[in-house]
């Protein structure tokens, strides 16, 4: 999935909802910002760090910053993460990896969807978003995917025949239940179910009647139930249904819901599905799965190669 899909209209609709004041929240203006973490000599400083922590908590909503654990562990989070960020950047930026305009119009188009630019910029001015600080969020991030899809891209490729082995490793997850499709007719007593049940034998049609008798809410469609695979429905369902012929009218039926006639429309057997059918979404569980693992090797790797320091006393005496 793409930046602008995935990672971009997170950050969009935390920054819309994000008033800039809660960025200061709690920092003596007669102080200097402090410095929280070096990374590679370059510092992560109390303003971005606020800014990033209240967005993190306007995603949780009404976040209870008293709750001293929780609050602990939100603030080394988001810390550690644009820690992460700077890691990326720097061996990227190392291996000539760069932002182009291209790249940062592409990323941006998800966020101004359905805005002009100047609707965009009177948004951002009304919610009390910096468009500046907005906007080198926003580039760091799209930067941050960049990398990671460059260096990705190389360990997560997969061939057909892993799309293969996989489908025929895990036959069950491709293969589709037997299935019934099913009218009905509910009524609250069994004197009405056979009164229209004789009726029915009779000859007249299932679905009128099911319209003008039946106490179900589906009645309004002729009792139509729909396909169901067993275990979706009530098991006096199951037993009766599963066991008809297509066209067949089963006899009155107590549940716990009233008394019913089924009448079968339908059964589709199991049947396997094909690979050709399913083969582009195992390879994207794949995908996932690799890229998932690859990436947390990769981000160790270069983590080594990493000058951290945390000032852990600044991060735990800031308040918000």
């Amino acid at each position: 999935m793409s930046v602008s899909a995935k990672i971009l209209p997170i950050l969009f609709l935390s920054l819309v909802t994000l008033n800039a004041v809660s960025c200061h929240r709690g920092r003596d203006p007669s102080k200097p910002p402090v410095i929280l973490a070096l990374v590679n000599g370059v510092p992560i400083r109390e303003e971005d760090f606020r800014f990033r922590v209240a967005l993190e908590m306007e995603k949780y909503g009404d976040f209870d910053t008293a709750n001293e654990g929780d609050f602990r562990a939100l603030k080394k989070e988001v810390l550690y993460r644009m820690i992460e960020n700077r890691i990326i950047i720097d061996w990227g930026s190392k291996k000539g990896v760069a932002l182009f305009d291209k790249d940062v119009a592409e990323g941006l188009a998800g966020l101004k969807r359905g805005y002009t630019d100047k609707e965009f910029e009177m948004m951002l001015e009304e919610k009390k978003i910096p468009l500046l600080k907005w906007r080198q969020m926003a580039e760091e991030i799209i930067l941050v995917e960049k990398v990671s899809k460059e260096v990705l891209s190389k360990k997560v490729a997969v061939s057909d025949r892993e799309v293969s082995a996989w489908y025929k490793e895990h036959p069950a997850e491709f293969r589709t239940e037997e299935r019934v499709h099913v009218r009905h007719i509910v009524t609250d007593t069994p004197e009405k179910a056979k009164t229209l049940h004789d009726r029915i034998l009779k000859g007249e049609n299932f679905a009128k009647l099911a319209i003008n008798h039946s106490l179900s809410p589906d009645r309004s469609n002729g009792g139509d139930l729909g396909y169901f695979s067993r275990g979706t429905h009530p098991k006096e369902f199951d037993d009766v249904c599963f066991s008809l012929k297509p066209g067949q009218v089963s006899p009155v039926v107590k549940s716990p819901y009233g008394y019913h006639i089924f009448k079968l429309l339908d059964k589709s057997r199991p049947t396997q599905i094909p690979l050709e059918e399913v083969a582009p979404r195992i390879k994207g569980l794949l995908i996932k799965d690799r890229a998932k693992r690859a990436r947390a090797s990769w981000l160790d790797e270069i983590k080594q190669g990493a000058q951290i320091q945390v000032l852990e006393e600044s991060l735990e005496q800031l308040t918000f």
